[in-house]
């Protein structure tokens, strides 16, 4: 009997690897050809029969498919066959594997930044370092100012201060918080392996820790919101790992750190509150100091005060709830004040260091001045139902991908099923309760936003309500795994009919207020599919094993589908730091103290390429406004509200005009530069694709020392 039911599960097994594996190896097919520019389609549901067939042989299906074959039997077989065993060995020596990932990641120099895009800028023939998937243009902020920003770096010695952004003194760890050779670096860890490794090493570093890390402590803190069930802990470590809204946001150190400290916060207080050790208090203490400052250190308050209110709440729960068991003394009020020193302390410390940068961020006309309360977004509450296509295609779809990402929430199901579990079952839990509250709120702001007296009160003003919406999502998600830690589910025929209504439901408003034609029929019909079959395996989740089973094939299917195809997997740096132009830039850089710009590129952000070549470049982005540089050419200040904001500045040359900026987007600048402007800016160099030795004149000269088919480095001489 035993032998013909494993037979069974095997044969299970088997069909559900080969079945996912076919589909998803055509979807990375269908990716690395729309990458190539192999074939181009609108979507991967718009072929026709012959161009399947087309995709198959342009895209390396095979390949995908013996992968994607070996990867799914290893998953269902544990999932089916041997789930237990593995499950225990991989729960004891979790810590152990992910460091063994780490290690074996870096050394293959392994990550998923998209800066293969800069190969259209290098003229280069393909994206080398890319093993799968595809760099992103949409991610310029990681590709092509972030990871920039960090390599350059390397030729500052790593200063808090750096004059290669910008051209002049730009505070390197307030803005995007690269790395800095200072010991508040330990507050941003992931940054420590630029410290100590070549540059793609340390950047395999930044990308694969921070993954590792936030699979660990989202497993840790789903422990305590299932309240130690590890199967539905490891479902939650996914959904959060792979969220769409994760990986479209994963690269910039802002998101994923919020999540990972926020998480830790919570994992600390509940630990300080039940241990009895006076020095493992002291140790919850410190550690709590140090992810708390961390969290306050991501300086992006559109997602911090929201995550704020999320993690405050459930650390309210667990002090309402167990203080009395605690059973504190007077001497236990030392680590926790030492806790709240510590934090005070490093803050005065970045303040006093960074001021002149934080000052200058407040009073930018953007972003320092963008507050948002009025801003009604309620198609936003039905954000998720898109992000199961989000990798695949952005055709017609409103927004670009990272703006249209959350997290696969199955909002309103989470609600619905808690709901259930306290009025209809009687549950007293009131984490669920202050989850449904804040739901509740976050859900009401984000639909009609709030007062302005009320946005600055609870600090939401700096939180627009897209923002705000990734939140909403997530508590909703909080919800849905902590009613799941109940060993109680609907019945089968109001669970079924619950979970089709609300799934149709969901997926049909999505489409008619949000989406419109970027779910298209089949779309949408899968989409509804995937959200029916999801949510009637979560509300019927404890009837049946197969459920249970099934449920976590949900998770796969959501998961892989809407997360893990996002970012490539590529290896090493070498469009940065191998290309001709750039090698080129090194040298001329190591032997002046003089400035460079970047002229006549389309591109505004091109000068960061030079940057992270060790080049001092007046237009790479100015992450905060350079007012002391451009009042050299603006002396009585008439454009400053052009320059005073975060600005992409693309520079165009004249020997006419006069100086002067233009506002190309609100983010974006167009620079004229008079040639007789060039020495009060001290600039050396300029990289430029138009021939500048038209340029001549009696004042000023410019001699080509580099050349290939997209532009001409020039030296300056003025006469």
């Amino acid at each position: 009997m035993n032998n013909t039911k494993n037979n069974k599960r095997l044969y299970i097994s088997i069909l559900l690897s080969i079945l996912m594996a076919v589909v998803l190896a055509f979807f990375l097919s269908f990716l690395e050809s729309m990458a190539s520019g192999t074939i181009v389609y609108q979507t991967p549901f718009s072929l026709t029969v012959t161009q399947y067939a087309d995709l198959l042989k342009a895209g390396n299906y095979t390949n995908s498919l013996i992968i994607m074959i070996i990867l799914f039997g290893a998953i269902f077989e544990s999932l089916f066959l041997a789930g237990k065993q593995i499950g225990d060995f991989v729960y004891k020596y979790r810590y152990w594997i992910a460091v063994v990932f780490v290690v074996v990641c870096v050394i293959f120099k392994l990550n998923g930044s998209s800066i293969g895009y800069w190969e259209h800028f290098l003229n280069l023939d393909e994206d080398t370092g890319v093993l799968v998937g595809q760099s992103r243009a949409i991610r310029s902020d990681e590709w092509a100012v972030f990871t920039p920003m960090a390599l350059s770096q390397y030729f500052n010695g790593f200063s808090y201060t750096s004059e290669l952004w910008r051209g002049s003194l730009t505070d390197m760890f307030t803005v995007y918080g690269q790395p800095v050779l200072s010991w508040i670096q330990i507050f941003r860890p992931f940054q420590i392996g630029y410290l100590f490794m070549p540059a793609d090493y340390g950047l395999s570093f930044y990308w694969c820790s921070r993954f590792a890390v936030l699979m660990l402590v989202s497993f840790e803190f789903g422990m305590l919101l299932t309240r130690g069930n590890k199967p539905l802990s490891s479902a939650y470590m996914l959904m959060i790992t792979f969220a769409p809204v994760i990986q479209w946001w994963y690269s910039i150190n802002a998101l994923v750190e919020t999540l990972i400290f926020g998480q830790i916060i919570v994992l600390c207080v509940n630990a300080f509150l039940e241990t009895r050790s006076y020095k493992k208090r002291w140790l919850w203490a410190v550690v709590f100091a140090w992810a708390a400052c961390g969290f306050i250190l991501v300086i992006y308050p559109s997602w911090q005060v929201p995550f704020f209110y999320a993690f405050a709440a459930i650390c309210l729960w667990l002090i309402v709830t167990k203080w009395k068991a605690a059973r504190f003394t007077r001497r236990d009020l030392l680590p926790a004040a030492a806790a709240i020193l510590i934090i005070a302390g490093v803050m005065l410390y970045f303040l006093l260091k960074s001021y002149d940068a934080i000052y200058a961020m407040l009073n930018t006309a953007y972003p320092g001045k963008r507050i948002v309360t009025d801003e009604a977004r309620p198609a936003s509450l039905f954000r998720y139902p898109g992000d199961l296509f989000i990798s695949f295609s952005d055709y017609l779809m409103p927004g670009n991908q990272p703006e249209n990402a959350s997290f696969f929430s199955l909002f309103p199901i989470g609600a619905i099923l808690a709901g259930w579990l306290l009025i209809r079952k009687k549950k007293k839990d009131p984490l669920m309760t202050v989850m449904l509250v804040l739901a509740l709120l976050l859900g009401l702001y984000v639909a009609f936003g709030c007062p302005e007296w009320l946005g600055k009160i609870t600090l939401l003003n700096y939180s627009q309500p897209a923002r705000t919406e990734i939140v909403f999502d997530f508590v909703n998600l909080l919800l849905l795994f902590r009613a799941l830690s109940y060993k109680d589910s609907f019945r089968p025929v109001p669970g079924l009919i619950t979970a089709a209504a609300a799934g149709i439901g969901v997926v049909w408003v999505s489409k008619a207020v949000l989406y419109a034609d970027y779910l298209p029929t089949k779309m949408m019909l899968i989409d509804m599919a995937v959200v029916v079959v999801f949510a009637a395996a979560s509300l019927l989740y404890w009837n049946r094993e197969w459920i249970r089973k099934l449920f976590f094939v949900m998770i796969l299917i959501v998961c892989i589908m809407c997360g893990a195809f996002v970012n490539p997997i590529r290896t090493g740096t070498g469009p940065i730091t191998d290309s001709p132009l750039t090698v080129k830039v090194s040298e001329l850089s190591a032997d002046t103290d003089g400035r460079w710009i970047v002229e006549g590129v389309d591109w505004a952000s091109a000068g960061n390429l030079f940057a992270a070549s060790g080049a001092k470049v007046v237009n790479t982005t100015n992450v905060y406004p350079n007012v002391d540089l451009w009042k050299i050419v603006d002396p009585d200040g008439s454009q400053e509200e052009y320059y005073n904001r975060y600005a992409h500045i693309r520079v165009n040359l004249s020997t006419t005009e006069p100086t002067g900026f233009q506002l190309a987007f609100v983010d974006s600048l167009i620079l004229t530069l008079n040639v007789d402007d060039l020495q009060k800016l001290g600039v050396e160099y300029i990289y430029s694709t138009n021939d500048l030795e038209k340029l001549d004149s009696g004042k000023i000269s410019f001699d080509k020392v580099w050349s290939d088919e997209g532009g001409a480095i020039y030296r300056v001489d003025y006469l």
